[in-house]
């Protein structure tokens, strides 16, 4: 799920920030060195939190194109059980993230509208420090790509 909040400075410049989650299904022996007891993937969960800034090409009362682009931080988290009687493997890492891409928000009421993006983005984050970390070794993830969202916007002031 993703979250937006944003203020326009100008009509054309805005800040804010996002926050999201997305869910990976990942082969561990292909990326961390271990291999369940049953063979199955794990489920990692990828946490973001960037701070935004927009520039509104084209607003009117209905509708704002806008390209936008984002730094801040990122994470990602398994924890995967081997064995019933083996210590959970549990892999916490952090670190940062950018992304920009284009935004369309549609207006069907006054403050209520739809919104759309399409975004490029990447995230780079590492298990070194973090102390929940019981996965053997140091690793990297680096986690890049493009994503089409949608969704219900609400604009407050107008």
């Amino acid at each position: 799920m993703k979250r937006i909040v944003e203020y326009g400075i100008t009509n054309k410049i805005s800040l804010g920030f996002s926050s999201g989650a997305d869910i990976f299904t990942v082969d561990p022996s292909k990326f961390y060195g271990f291999k369940r007891m049953d063979g199955a993937p794990v489920t990692a969960k990828t946490e973001e939190f960037t701070f935004d800034g927009s520039y509104h090409f084209y607003v009117n009362k209905r509708l704002d194109l806008s390209a936008f682009g984002g730094l801040g931080v990122f994470g990602v988290a398994f924890k995967s059980q081997e064995a019933d009687d083996a210590k959970p493997v549990v892999y916490k890492a952090s670190g940062s993230m950018a992304r920009g891409g284009l935004r369309v928000r549609y207006y069907f009421f006054r403050r209520l509208g739809a919104f759309g993006q399409v975004s490029s983005y990447t995230g780079k984050c590492s298990s070194k420090n973090v102390k929940e970390n019981n996965l053997p070794g140091e690793y990297s993830t680096t986690i890049s790509g493009s994503a089409i969202e949608a969704g219900l916007c609400y604009r407050f002031i107008r």
